[in-house]
């Protein structure tokens, strides 16, 4: 889209290229769209950029948590087996 009227521009310019305050308009419209373009962007990217490092973040704790999560309910439930399994064969001393 903006190559397209980049193009259109350049057009302007060699058909007012016998009238330089045309010429003039021309080339300032274009510089003015370019930078207005070129600074949509940067701010596009910087908006992705913030988005996609708070997103990382968010997965970051979510996955911490979910590891913790994880960890305690295996190490409760190791716990709670070998409670059992030692209550269960405290008698005969067998292993689990």
């Amino acid at each position: 889209m903006l190559e397209a009227h980049i193009r259109e521009q350049h057009s302007a310019i060699h058909d007012a290229s016998d009238c330089p305050s045309q010429l003039m308009v021309a080339v300032t419209v274009q510089a003015t769209h370019v930078l207005r373009y070129r600074h949509e962007l940067m701010f596009t990217c910087k908006q992705q950029l913030k988005m996609s490092s708070q997103l990382m973040v968010a997965v970051t704790v979510q996955a911490t948590h979910l590891y913790i999560r994880l960890n305690i309910s295996t190490r409760t439930e190791e716990r709670a087996y070998s409670r059992n399994c030692l209550t269960r064969n405290s008698t005969s001393f067998k292993p689990c």
